[in-house]
């Protein structure tokens, strides 16, 4: 008769020392699981293990949950977990997506200017709709900040550039950007405060 300190595990073959319930530490894990995820999801090529009361794993039932379809049967448009309304910067993006990939596979990922390693793609004649490669550069940021000078004085929350709203004030770039930095709450307020240091 096995005394506590040798027993061995119960599956045959396993000659592991004793953990609990008569299985060996591994065996018990498996045992264990198997007990509480019994069967699969339901839903179509899932493969995730869950409880025999439940009839989907918890992420097809968030899906029912919220309305949708259990597998979606489209992933384009408003179907695309990272829909943004369709909005995007170019009008083919995907198609510029390939032709960035092909001049980034040309050119070995190194900018076309200064050799370093580039990330970013720039038209040659200022056309975000001319995807053509002898138009594309394959650039690192310092060359892009130097192909596009202007582009330190991006666009802020009502559509204008800094330098713009800097111009139209009559202050400098970094007022304007401590000001919107600290203080101001509406384009309104930003123009009335502005309006009224000129005086």
């Amino acid at each position: 008769m096995n005394t506590e300190g040798n027993r061995k595990c119960k599956i045959v073959g396993c000659n592991n020392n004793h953990y609990g319930s008569g299985y060996c530490r591994k065996h018990y894990a498996r045992s264990i699981y198997i007990i509480k995820r019994p069967k699969k999801c339901c839903a179509d090529l899932c493969t995730t293990l869950i409880r025999i009361d439940d009839v989907y794993c918890a992420k097809h039932q968030k899906r029912i949950d919220k309305g949708l379809p259990i597998v979606p049967t489209d992933r384009r448009g408003i179907n695309n977990p990272r829909w943004r309304g369709g909005t995007s910067q170019y009008s083919d993006h995907s198609q510029m997506k390939k032709v960035r990939q092909l001049k980034m596979q040309l050119v070995n990922s190194k900018c076309e200017k200064c050799g370093n390693d580039g990330k970013y793609i720039h038209h040659v004649d200022g056309s975000k709709n001319n995807h053509d490669i002898n138009n594309l550069l394959f650039v690192c940021y310092p060359c892009h900040r130097k192909l596009h000078p202007d582009m330190r004085h991006k666009p802020i929350k009502y559509g204008k550039r800094i330098i713009d709203i800097a111009k139209a004030a009559g202050c400098s770039s970094s007022t304007v950007v401590n000001y919107l930095k600290y203080h101001i709450d509406s384009k309104f307020a930003l123009e009335i405060d502005l309006n009224r240091n000129r005086h």
